[in-house]
């Protein structure tokens, strides 16, 4: 729960930097911006600061179960692998444990989060 809960704070801090990448990416004539803080002086002075964090909820329930998924599956797979035996002296067997186990939260939570990223674009 705090990891979820720690997510979703950071994306308060994060969001405008998605809303100002992603005016970047647009191609059109009227996000022509000559840099980062032009375009954050844009979005704050003329369209206002709630423009900053415009469709920020679908982003943050994405953000928050993708990480939620992955933590997780990293603590499921850490307590198997520990109550199987695993041994604090052997650094490089413990190594491996974790990398394994980030690797496989961070692959199903992503994959389960995708169809909501894709329609967040």
């Amino acid at each position: 729960m705090s990891g979820c809960i720690s997510d979703f704070l950071s994306l308060i801090f994060y969001y405008p930097f998605e809303t100002v990448k992603v005016r970047f990416q647009t191609k059109s004539h009227h996000y022509q911006y000559e840099g980062l803080l032009p375009a954050f002086k844009h979005l704050f002075l003329e369209e206002g600061p709630r423009k900053l964090y415009r469709g920020w909820l679908p982003y943050a329930l994405n953000y928050t179960i993708n990480y939620s998924i992955q933590i997780t599956i990293y603590e499921m797979m850490m307590a198997r692998l520990k109550a199987s035996g695993m041994d604090k002296e052997d650094k490089m067997n413990e190594l491996a444990h974790i990398l394994s186990s980030s690797f496989v939260g961070g692959l199903i939570g992503s994959g389960l989060s995708n169809g909501f990223e894709v329609v967040a674009v």
